[in-house]
């Protein structure tokens, strides 16, 4: 299962969907190894619906099949439920299904994957008897180990990457050294075709998208980040060759027309990105691709930008994070400012387009930080950079901050720190940091946006008529384009549907 998508009336980030790469990687490693399997993207069957439901930060929507409906759908046949979680301010809702389809059907297993419930299983496990195992880490060989043992009556708890409440963690799973060699993706098995004809929910709306992994893992250990306590800090990549064939196969299945790169960190090495772009080139698929998850600068030289360029790389993210150096030494953030500035200078010159990604409100940030890292902005939009975002502080289960979080300010791991992450546009209710507040915060974050877009005008006059042309023609190179069409109601309006309500307002149950 792929449980349904949450937006946030007001909000300053566009909320779309995606096709789910991780889920249908599981599925193709269970297809392999000879499982019979149903697919319940929540997500994918109901993307023109909005349920209205409550939560601790206010009212919210919930994108796709309500819980009632998930429940119904299910195979009467199935005997264990995989669900996928990858972020925090799923669990409510998930918690409300699991206990949905437990006290319906008790003899299901229930297991939870994913980036939040490899961190967030002590929580998970404490505030749900629903719930009979996590998968934590790189999921396919331990997925498909358990459900072996479950459909043979053996004891899974032993299996490498296996947590259970009643045993706690057992042996870590050892990371996938050859991605090359593990199955596909099993798309043929989900409702592709209502993610391809929506807007592009993942990077700048370019056409029918796909999802593409080039690589596993990152090799860096930021502070905020929990991508470490999934996947460790072993960084492989697969050919370039493999990769472009997959491009390949998805422009002749599905038509499709732009991929989204969801890699943790897409370009490390110049030699392998270059390779890809001499095979993308001589593959002639006309097609273009995307950065949108965030890169490292220091391979992205002006021979590498152009060779982006040429095979059809549009926009490209930019990760600094602050512009203080003291700040970066915080995040434990290893990046040359004055580098990234000048690459940002040769990726605008060469018909990049940049966006820069900045965090605020992190419990060690002084104001002086704050200006540094508006100062960054001004001078990555004078550089060319034509998006920017920045991202108020939240710890994320599995990161570094969390865990110090925990410990030091006694954090309450309730519903309404699980919504934390989306308390954006007005919704913030806490913050981590003693001498900046909810409203300083939330003035900040507009304000450098403001500052950010301004200057960029100013560099650039001419992109007043390209804001206006997306406007009126709905074709996007930015993601400001983006955001102004989907609040301005440029997008087609979706159907709001209060029927079948949650079984419980979200974030309505005290613990």
């Amino acid at each position: 299962m792929r449980p349904p998508l949450f937006q946030v009336p007001g909000s300053l980030s566009c909320t779309g969907a995606a096709p789910p790469i991780g889920l249908a990687c599981i599925a193709g490693a269970l297809r392999e190894a000879g499982f019979s399997l149903q697919i319940l993207d929540a997500a994918a069957e109901g993307l023109d619906r909005r349920h209205p439901l409550s939560s601790p930060i206010g009212p919210l929507l919930l994108i796709g099949l309500n819980v009632q409906e998930i429940v119904e759908r299910l195979d009467p046949g199935v005997r264990i439920v995989g669900i996928s979680h990858m972020y925090l301010h799923e669990w409510p809702i998930l918690r409300t299904l699991v206990e949905l389809l437990k006290a319906t059907r008790p003899h299901l297993k229930i297991v939870l994957g994913g980036e939040n419930a490899t961190s967030f299983w002590p929580w998970i496990f404490r505030q749900s008897q629903a719930v009979d195992y996590c998968v934590r880490g790189e999921g396919e060989h331990t997925i498909v180990a358990l459900v072996q043992a479950l459909l043979e009556g053996r004891d899974p708890e032993a299996i490498p990457g296996v947590v259970s409440a009643r045993t706690g963690p057992g042996p870590a799973v050892e990371r996938c050294r050859n991605p090359e060699d593990l199955p596909g993706p099993a798309w043929e098995l989900f409702p592709l075709e209502n993610y391809l004809s929506a807007p592009d929910g993942f990077g700048v709306n370019r056409g029918r998208a796909m999802p593409v992994l080039a690589s596993r893992g990152c090799p860096y250990d930021c502070s905020f980040c929990s991508a470490p306590g999934m996947w460790s800090r072993l960084y492989r990549t697969r050919p370039p060759r493999q990769v472009v064939q997959e491009m390949t196969s998805y422009v002749q299945r599905y038509a499709a027309q732009n991929f989204n790169f969801c890699d943790l960190t897409a370009i490390l090495h110049r030699d392998w990105i270059l390779d890809f772009c001499h095979h993308l080139r001589a593959e002639g698929l006309n097609v273009t691709w995307q950065l949108p998850s965030g890169t490292r600068s220091e391979a992205l030289d002006e021979e590498v930008l152009r060779a982006i360029h040429a095979a059809g790389c549009r926009n490209l993210t930019y990760a600094p994070e602050s512009g203080s150096t003291r700040m970066l030494r915080v995040f434990r953030k290893r990046v040359n400012l004055d580098r990234m500035l000048e690459s940002i200078r040769t990726a605008s010159r060469v018909g990049l387009v940049a966006r820069v990604n900045v965090i605020i409100g992190h419990p060690d940030e002084e104001r002086s930080d704050l200006w540094a890292s508006l100062r960054l902005l001004l001078r990555c939009a004078w550089a060319g950079a034509r998006d920017a975002a920045v991202m108020v502080f939240t710890p994320y289960p599995g990161s570094r901050d969390f865990d110090r979080i925990v410990q030091e300010q006694g954090l309450e791991v309730d519903d309404l720190y699980c919504y934390t992450a989306l308390a954006r546009g007005g919704r913030l209710q806490a913050t981590f940091n003693p001498s900046m507040g909810r409203r300083f915060l939330l003035t900040a974050q507009k304000a450098m946006l403001a500052a950010f877009y301004a200057v960029a005008l100013v560099r650039n006059p001419r992109r007043l008529f390209g804001v206006l042309f997306s406007l009126l023609t709905g074709r996007e190179e930015t993601q400001l384009d983006q955001f102004l069409r989907t609040r301005g109601g440029f997008l087609a309006p979706t159907r709001l549907n209060p029927e079948n309500p949650q079984t419980e307002p979200l974030g309505s149950r005290s613990r």
